[in-house]
């Protein structure tokens, strides 16, 4: 941490509150685990967003698209189940 803010000065990850980073901390971050978090792959999102290259920017868009059209459907899913 650093200071009052939640974030890691090697890798840019960010925590909401001091409470979730203990929590992950304790939950083995920076092992060597199976689990992905939310704030491991918006890192690397991040990074592989500063080295897309311009042509490269629609395919991400296209899956991204598609990501958001799944999620949607997945919701709507649940909706009718309930």
């Amino acid at each position: 941490m650093n200071g009052s803010r939640r974030w890691c000065l090697g890798c840019g990850a960010e925590w909401p509150t001091a409470t979730s980073f203990l929590a992950e901390i304790e939950t083995g971050w920076g092992l060597v685990t199976t689990t992905v978090t939310r704030t491991h792959l918006q890192h690397r999102f991040a990074a592989l967003l500063a080295d897309l290259a311009d042509e490269q920017l629609g395919e991400l868009e296209d899956w991204l698209a598609d990501m958001e059209a799944k999620l949607a459907h997945q919701a709507d899913e649940l909706i009718t189940v309930w």
